[in-house]
């Protein structure tokens, strides 16, 4: 037997005003009713004041297939916004994918990133309109997103402006890098008349943010799928009422299609992708939603260039080359090296700077300011090196002890062939 579905909508009545009502969605066919009795439990809708987004209405006729819902949205993203069609076709997966989130166990966030007048803000209001429930607004506090998320209910989509600055927020922060994961939850003391207690909230459900800059939280951005946007000439650089009756339709039709999917009369077909880890975790929801459109392809190779991307960020980070330095002393048959012969090792690169009043801080045009202290921490937190002191040379020098089998492991992290010289003469 199949699952019955049921949302809340705004239903209007022969006078012309709208009640709350729930919509419900049952073997194949839909039906408005005022509340439902079920296994003993009286269901009720949700008063339209208690939610900040405009309700769904009910539309004659059946849901629509994805695949047209995908045009739909694809033809409002196109109007509305000046950007490569791969990134287009990305923001209708993040549109499609806010209605069945359930069905994945990771959800990706999108993080829009541009300076003024670069139509972040306009974008963000689209996303307002067609996702499921948002909760949009700027600089949201903890105290707001813990008030939206209170109901512990289906998954949301919280929508956020000028999102620099986050960082700074702790308890804001663990909705954040929590919510990613389907189940996850997260503890805040509550006070009440008769003390305190620690209430658990539901933080699972799609995030879409904006700023002028990146927040320097790398749980977070490793999460986050990162769009930078440029101002642009859209089609239409505003919205207008014919626009919202539109995106009226669509929603309402996107809804039933949601209800439609969760009762299981239409399947998500799982991609297979070469995609590992966390590339895996951000991209197949998207891929799955999108499989069957022409969009699928196109987006699979803008993947794959941005993964290129970030590979090769990835290999000249410090920590890229510190891989690089460490698998060639594995190859060697070395399980140790002197902090001061890894120094000499990076000091190859021609970029790099130094200067005589600072022996212990090179500078590298990409990375900035690097100090052995620096080094040492990374040796230690990412590769899981031990430090001990000896004397090198008739001086004490501080040595790093490595495990060839996890620097093996971690240099194909950095795209590092174990069997190939890096090139980096120590």
């Amino acid at each position: 037997m199949k699952p019955l579905m049921m949302e809340a909508i705004a239903f209007q009545n022969i006078v012309g005003e709208y009640d709350d009502r729930l919509l419900i969605y049952e073997n194949g066919s839909f039906s408005v009713v005022e509340q439902l009795e079920l296994n003993g439990f009286v269901f009720k809708p949700r008063p339209r004041k208690s939610y900040p987004y405009e309700p769904y209405a009910f539309s004659d006729g059946p849901a629509p297939y994805r695949l047209e819902l995908i045009e739909r949205v694809y033809r409002e993203v196109d109007t509305f916004v000046d950007a490569e069609p791969e990134v287009k076709a990305v923001f209708t997966a993040f549109v499609i994918l806010s209605y069945v989130q359930e069905k994945f166990d990771c959800i990706p966030y999108l993080y829009l990133v541009g300076d003024n007048e670069s139509g972040k803000s306009h974008t963000l209001n689209l996303f307002t309109w067609l996702c499921y429930r948002p909760f949009s607004g700027v600089s949201h506090t903890a105290a707001d997103l813990y008030s939206y998320l209170e109901d512990d209910g289906l998954p949301l989509t919280i929508i956020e402006d000028e999102f620099q600055g986050s960082e700074e927020d702790n308890d804001k922060m663990k909705i954040y890098k929590s919510g990613y994961k389907r189940g996850a939850r997260v503890g805040r003391v509550v006070t009440y008349e008769g003390g305190r207690r620690i209430d658990y909230f539901n933080t699972y459900g799609m995030k879409i943010m904006a700023g002028e800059r990146l927040i320097e939280n790398k749980g977070l951005l490793q999460r986050c799928i990162i769009v930078e946007l440029v101002e642009g000439y859209p089609v239409k650089d505003h919205y207008d009422e014919s626009d919202y009756f539109r995106f009226r339709a669509l929603r309402n039709d996107l809804l039933k299609w949601r209800m439609k999917v969760l009762a299981g009369d239409e399947h998500l077909e799982q991609p297979v992708t070469e995609l590992k880890g966390r590339a895996r975790e951000l991209y197949t929801p998207l891929l799955a939603v999108l499989k069957g459109h022409e969009f699928y392809e196109k987006v699979i190779e803008w993947i794959k260039k941005l993964e290129q991307q970030k590979m090769a960020e990835k290999q000249l980070s410090v920590e890229g080359l510190l891989a690089k330095i460490l698998l060639d002393s594995v190859r060697k048959g070395e399980n140790e090296l002197a902090l001061d012969k890894i120094w000499q090792a990076l000091l190859q690169f021609a970029d790099v700077v130094t200067t005589p009043n600072k022996p212990d801080t090179m500078y590298i045009p990409h990375i900035g300011s690097v100090t052995k202290k620096l080094l040492g921490r990374r040796l230690r937190e990412v590769f899981a090196a031990s430090r001990r002191y000896t004397r090198l040379e008739g001086r004490q020098s501080v040595v790093y002890c490595f495990d060839a089998c996890k620097v093996t492991r971690l240099a194909r992290k950095y795209g590092l062939d174990p069997q190939i010289s890096t090139q980096l003469s120590l």
